[in-house]
């Protein structure tokens, strides 16, 4: 991102990650003390709003394209399909630092137990195709939008 672009579009799966780590960021006790170290509980009050903002937009995009039906059940065919939608979220350069952050955090808690993440974040993201590496991946890119 230049400095004349205002937002960074991300694909489906990519979205799931950065509502899944906004959702982390608002509500999960980081154990690990790097983790604890990014968390400040003011970083966490602005997590819990952008959480709530990002989510929402989420499941507008979700229901706009058909592939969000609170009362159906998810099924990995559905999680496909989300995680293949191109564009979906577009993140402003005023979130950037909050999502980064939020990452950042999930990188270092989750890093060695992947599987506990996918458990204690709603989304099903164990069925999108993302792993641990793609946490880090997706902050270091959307840090470089920044032109940090």
């Amino acid at each position: 991102m230049n400095t004349f672009q205002r937002s960074v579009e991300l694909i489906g799966s990519e979205s799931a990650l950065v509502v899944a780590a906004l959702f982390a960021l608002a509500e999960w006790p980081f154990e690990t003390a790097r983790a604890k170290n990014l968390v400040s509980n003011e970083r966490r009050t602005v997590g819990q709003r952008l959480s709530e903002l990002v989510s929402a937009r989420w499941r507008e995009l979700l229901e706009a394209v058909g592939l969000w039906n609170p009362s159906s059940t998810w099924t990995p065919e559905l999680i496909a399909r989300r995680a293949a939608l191109k564009p979906a979220l577009a993140l402003s350069a005023t979130e950037l630092p909050t999502v980064i952050l939020a990452l950042d955090a999930v990188a270092t808690e989750f890093s060695e137990n992947w599987e506990e993440f996918c458990i204690v974040v709603p989304g099903a993201l164990q069925w999108y195709p993302v792993e641990p590496e793609d946490v880090a991946k997706l902050a270091r890119r959307l840090e470089s939008s920044l032109g940090h």
